[in-house]
C-alpha cells in the first residue's frame, strides 16, 4: 500500500512539473513571436495629454509632450523601427476621444500597429534617478487590463521592464494596470508611457526616454 501511494504520490507530481514547463515554453513561445513582429509593425508615438509640461518648459509652438514623443519617434527611427510621430491638435473633446479620432484617421485597415501614447504624471514630487551623474526620471508602463491587446503588451512591458533593470540598477521602470482602455484596444501593442511628472524637468524626461528605447530596441532584438 506504501509503495501504491508513493507511486501515485510521484505521478501526480511529475504530471505538475509537465504542466508547468509546458506553460512556461507556451508563454516563451508567445514571447518569442511578439517580439519577432516587433520590428514590421508600424509605430505610432503620441501625446493624448499634450497640453502638460515640465517644471523648466520653454514658451514654444511645440508643447513638452509633443518634443518627447518626436524625441522618442525619432531615436527609434534611428534603431530602425517604423516609427511615426502622430500630433494631436487642441480641441474642445476630452484628450483621449480626440486621440482616438487620429488614430483612427491615421491607420490603414488591416495593418497592425505599436501604440505609444506619451504622457506626464499630475503629481509634483520630482523624483530623480541618477546614473554616471546624469539625472533620470521614473519611467511607468501603464498597459488596460481590458485591451484586446492586454497580453501582448504586458509581456513585451515585461521584457522591456527586465532589460532596462538588469542594465542600469537605479533605473525605476514600473509596469501598471489598470481598468480604463485609454485607446490601446487599436493596437497590436498598447500602452501608455508615464516620463516623470510636474516636478521633473524636461531634460530628466529626455533622458529617460533614451534609455526606454534602448530598452526597447533590446527587447525587439531578444532571442
Amino acid at each position: 500500500m506504501k509503495l501504491v501511494n508513493l507511486l501515485l504520490y510521484l505521478s501526480i507530481f511529475v504530471l505538475i512539473i509537465c504542466g508547468m514547463l509546458f506553460v512556461k515554453q507556451n508563454r516563451y513561445d508567445s514571447v518569442s513571436n511578439i517580439l519577432e513582429d516587433v520590428y514590421e509593425k508600424p509605430v505610432i508615438i503620441y501625446s493624448s495629454n499634450f497640453k502638460r509640461a515640465y517644471i523648466n518648459h520653454e514658451e514654444s509652438n511645440v508643447k513638452d509632450m509633443d518634443r518627447l514623443s518626436m524625441e522618442c519617434t525619432s531615436k527609434l527611427k534611428d534603431y530602425g523601427f517604423l516609427s511615426n510621430h502622430l500630433k494631436i491638435e487642441d480641441a474642445d473633446v476630452d484628450p483621449y476621444t480626440l486621440s482616438s479620432k487620429y488614430i483612427d484617421n491615421y491607420m490603414k485597415r488591416g495593418k497592425k500597429y505599436i501604440l505609444i501614447d506619451i504622457i506626464r504624471n499630475k503629481s509634483s514630487h520630482g523624483e530623480k534617478l541618477v546614473i554616471d551623474d546624469i539625472s533620470y526620471c521614473p519611467i511607468s508602463i501603464i498597459i488596460s487590463k481590458n485591451s484586446d491587446c492586454y497580453d501582448n503588451s504586458l509581456l513585451f512591458a515585461g521584457r522591456i521592464k527586465s532589460i532596462i533593470e538588469s542594465k542600469y540598477t537605479n533605473m525605476k521602470i514600473q509596469i501598471k494596470q489598470v481598468e480604463e482602455e485609454y485607446n490601446q484596444s487599436r493596437g497590436y501593442i498598447g500602452f501608455m508611457l508615464e516620463i516623470g511628472d510636474s516636478a521633473n524637468t524636461y531634460d530628466e524626461a529626455k533622458n529617460s526616454i533614451s534609455i526606454f528605447c534602448e530598452g526597447f530596441k533590446a527587447a525587439a532584438n531578444y532571442k
